[in-house]
């Protein structure tokens, strides 16, 4: 597991306010918008909502841990499911990894909490669930 990229090409497109950034986040502020209408969204409660989910994305954007951090010994952390579980109780890894893994194509791929699996940023995840746990759905 690793964290996620985001939509603009840098962190910094979203935590800085250079006018490079800021027209990178209108502009991608303005691709949402323009997609939700495309889709049937009144433009009004489009706008407001794209606001809100790019403000989700800066604070995802904020926890984000630097490349210059992401070192082999850094990013090799292995959990099993179940300690993964037990560390970041909010969210169903088990029933998330077996989602993603198991086929009723290939019963052979069966997962179980004893599965081990590489967090390669734990802290990013632990904060993550923060963010979620703040924020309406």
């Amino acid at each position: 597991l690793d964290q996620a990229s985001l939509s603009l090409f840098s962190k910094e497109d979203y935590t800085t306010n250079t006018s490079a950034a800021q027209e990178n986040r209108a502009a991608l502020l303005s691709l949402m918008v323009d997609i939700a209408v495309m889709l049937g969204a009144p433009k009004q409660a489009a706008k407001a909502q794209m606001e809100k989910a790019l403000d989700f994305e800066t604070k995802i954007a904020h926890i984000l841990i630097p490349y210059e951090n992401r070192t082999s010994e850094n990013m090799y952390n292995r959990y099993s499911l179940s300690r993964l579980q037990r560390s970041m109780p909010q969210f169903d890894w088990l029933g998330f990894v077996k989602a993603v893994v198991e086929s009723k194509d290939d019963p052979s791929l069966s997962i179980s909490s004893s599965e081990p699996i590489i967090v390669r940023t734990p802290k990013y995840f632990k904060d993550l669930m923060k963010i979620i746990n703040s924020t309406d759905s």
